[in-house]
């Protein structure tokens, strides 16, 4: 039989991964047990992300590089921030009770749609299931294969109208009570002010035609047709608000919060939405006892995904298992993932694992890559290198990326194998060259130290690129360091400020404090004791040594800062707790001569800062996404 690789019912956002050295180079390791590679990015504490192509699909619009995806995102979320106030003001109401994430899918729509059907972007606040990971509501825009190509402009308006208007509906919990077209009118009224804000062209034909779509033309209704029959009846004079080039859209959302209220009133918006329930409830309890195993899973993916219908994760559980216990595949692989996450049933890690394998020992490639991930941490199942290393193999030689690079781990660290450093670069590359940042870099590192392959500074800054430009932390780091020093690169001074600095925003240690040192030496970048200070003790708070000392003696000079002995003193005592290694003798002595020139009390402050503190902490240096 060959693999079966169905799609995942829920794209997910990442969890952690392990850090840890290998020699001159920092390697990532560990199980990454997340879908393929995407990719992350925080814009305006936004969540940026870019989603993979289906391996092997055909598509009738080429997808772009997720670099470009995440820029052209990032420059369209700029336009609105920087000339669209009502909407940057939305947006930060969102970020205040949520998560919010534009994502580009080159998947939506379906690839085997065609230019006839093309759909620029959706509100989908079920589409990332664990996007808010308990922080509130998740507000997601996804952008379509099309619509990231639009210019950023136009993008920045269809994303107004997605995610500050169905998103503020989602905050205020009208998406379930309201009519479609409604949600639609009000919408699109959030986007014909921001096509006025961002000074477009209303006498174009896109543009006339977008006002016709907005309050219809001839006989044929807009989605604002009804809306305009209301003011005309219970507030004519509000009426001439439409009447101009640029439309009042702040008076006409002040009257539409009247519409809707009136609709509710009269029970209009209520009665077409019970319709609609009504219909969906009968046709699952059809499904649910007499479908088949395929119709059963495909409309537990509906009701998990949100897509056409209210998410109902019970419901799904029940359809799926039905599915599952019939055999399908596919459901057993989303039934294991569901117990895995306590999505609609109670979690339950051993029950996952057993469906999991169900769905493994049929084919199913990534429930084989779930299952060898449960073996490697000992979730569900007892710990089992061995174990997991087979289940590793088995998707790794059907070209499965994850798996291969979790291998090459393997492999690198003779963890379930005997160690292989030439077998561990050979999975490494395998995985590299399908695009996954973390075996990139872990293959940098071998080109580096002449582990597995024969030893190439060239090879080694070559991948080192490849998994920073997807915005890998530690790649970004070991990238930094060979421009710094001009080893496989030509030296160049401003790109390791760059890519120290790409790496350091991420909260990474070593960068931060390499960034430190870029700035408090004017390499690449202008001199700024300022600057340097910030990055020091950014990196300081994680834990870094040598920033610690770097900080206090600032504190110490007031070099960057403003004198601060008690600071000073912190931090050493910091180093004198908290760290080992020679660097230890040389704070206690620092130390003893600042603390002469403090009181007791103020001493007594310090010392039990300093006891209390712990490093600061957060995943940093893995693919974004990944």
């Amino acid at each position: 039989m060959p693999p079966i690789l169905p799609l995942p019912v829920a794209r997910t956002l990442a969890g952690g991964l392990v850090l840890a050295v290998l020699g001159g180079g920092v390697v990532a390791t560990g199980a990454a047990a997340q879908d393929q590679a995407s990719v992350r990015r925080t814009h305006k504490d936004v969540s940026l992300m870019s989603l993979p192509p289906k391996k092997g699909a055909e598509y009738d619009v080429k997808p772009i590089d997720a670099s470009a995806a995440l820029d052209r995102m990032a420059e369209a979320l700029d336009l609105v921030y920087g000339s669209i106030a009502f909407g940057m003001a939305k947006i930060e109401t969102l970020k205040r009770n949520g998560v919010v994430v534009l994502a580009y899918d080159p998947n939506y729509p379906d690839p085997k749609s065609s230019m006839s059907t093309v759909r620029v972007a959706a509100f989908l606040p079920h589409y990332l299931e664990k996007a808010g990971q308990g922080r509130g509501k998740n507000f997601v825009a996804i952008v379509s294969r099309y619509g990231i190509k639009w210019p950023a402009r136009e993008l920045a308006a269809v994303l107004v109208h997605e995610l500050v208007g169905h998103g503020m509906q989602h905050l205020e919990e009208r998406l379930e009570k309201m009519r479609n077209v409604d949600l639609e009118c009000e919408s699109w009224l959030y986007e014909e002010l921001a096509y006025q804000k961002l000074g477009f062209d209303k006498s174009s034909r896109e543009m006339i035609e977008f006002r016709q779509e907005l309050e219809g033309v001839g006989f044929v209704d807009g989605y604002c047709s009804d809306f305009k029959r209301y003011m005309r009846k219970n507030a004519a004079s509000s009426v001439g608000l439409w009447e101009s080039l640029n439309p009042d859209v702040p008076g006409l959302l002040t009257v539409f919060q009247d519409y809707v209220a009136d609709l509710a009133k009269k029970g209009i918006a209520g009665a077409a939405q019970q319709a609609v329930e009504k219909y969906a409830a009968a046709e699952m309890e059809r499904i649910l006892r007499e479908g088949s195993a395929g119709e059963q899973f495909q409309l537990a993916q509906v009701l998990l995904s949100g897509l056409k219908m209210r998410p109902d994760h019970a419901a799904a559980a029940r359809l799926m298992t039905r599915s599952a216990e019939q055999g399908h595949a596919a459901a057993q692989h989303a039934l294991g993932a569901m117990y895995g996450n306590g999505q609609g049933i109670a979690l339950n890690h051993s029950t996952a694992a057993k469906w999991y394998r169900k769905a493994a020992e049929q084919g199913v490639v990534i429930a084989q890559y779930k299952l060898g991930t449960m073996y490697d941490v000992g979730r569900g199942v007892a710990q089992d290198p061995s174990e997991a290393a087979k289940w590793y193999r088995k998707v790794a030689e059907n070209g499965y990326v994850l798996g291969q690079y979790n291998l090459g781990v393997f492999y690198d660290k003779g963890r379930g194998v005997r160690r292989d450093d030439a077998k561990a670069a050979a999975w490494y590359a395998k995985s590299a060259a399908q695009g996954h940042a973390l075996a990139q870099n872990n293959l940098g590192v071998m080109f580096e130290k002449g582990r597995g392959v024969a030893k190439n500074k060239e090879q080694a800054a070559y991948w080192y690129l490849k998994a920073a430009e997807q915005g890998h932390a530690m790649a970004q780091y070991n990238l930094g360091v060979k421009y710094a020093k001009g080893v496989g690169v030509a030296r160049d001074d401003a790109l390791a400020a760059k890519w120290f600095r790409d790496a350091a925003e991420q909260g990474f240690a070593r960068a931060q404090n390499n960034l430190g040192v870029v700035y408090e030496k004017g390499r690449g970048v202008p001199k700024s004791k300022e600057k340097a200070a910030k990055w020091y003790r950014k990196a300081a708070e994680r834990g870094h040594a040598k920033a610690q000392m770097r900080i206090a003696n600032f504190y110490l000079k007031g070099t960057g800062v403003a004198r601060d002995l008690a600071e000073s003193l912190f931090w050493l005592t910091v180093i004198v707790e908290h760290q080992k290694g020679r660097g230890r003798d040389k704070a206690r002595y620092l130390r003893t001569r600042v603390a002469k020139r403090l009181s007791a009390g103020q001493i007594s402050k310090v010392e039990a800062r300093a006891s209390a503190w712990r490093p600061r902490t957060g995943t940093v240096g893995a693919a974004k996404g990944t």
